[in-house]
């Protein structure tokens, strides 16, 4: 197994019990509003740090070995509805569980009358793209949840 894939499984691992898990979430005195997830093994670490001010939302997810960043991701967005971000956090699961890397976020998936949906430019090395949740009512198109992404490796692959 070469090192991304070994990067990329331990994402898969750490992205499916953190947030999109309902993992333990944290905070920091310094930084309020900040909510933090944390995830480690022997010399990987995985920390996904986010804002929400309001429906808005920033955030970045990075990968450290050994002390040295070589994985990260940023993303921002809005939420407009709970059912919509836990619609995000099941398409997440579904794509970590399954090791389908869609940019780092979920697989579409459709829901009573909820659609996530994701338009990627995807490899774990390099990629970009935006994810969404909404609604189709009397055919107008009803925006819950969107956020735009982009990241890859910090090492030569």
């Amino acid at each position: 197994m070469s090192d991304i894939d070994r990067l990329q499984n331990f994402f898969f691992a750490a992205a499916s019990v953190t947030y999109a898990g309902n993992g333990p979430k944290f905070t920091d005195p310094e930084r309020p509003g900040v909510k933090i997830y944390r995830f480690a093994d022997d010399i990987l670490r995985y920390v996904d740090e986010y804002y929400v001010n309001g429906a808005k939302s920033f955030g970045s997810t990075v990968i450290w070995q050994d002390d040295q960043p070589v994985w990260h991701m940023q993303y921002r967005g809005f939420c407009h509805d709970k059912q919509a971000s836990e619609l995000v956090k099941k398409a997440m699961r579904a794509a970590y569980q399954e090791h389908i890397f869609a940019g780092g976020r979920g697989v579409d998936l459709i829901e009573g009358e909820l659609k996530y949906h994701n338009v990627a430019m995807h490899s774990f090395g390099e990629f970009h793209g935006s994810d969404c949740v909404g609604t189709m009512t009397k055919g107008k198109d009803n925006l819950l949840f969107w956020h735009k992404y982009s990241g890859g490796l910090l090492v030569k692959p």
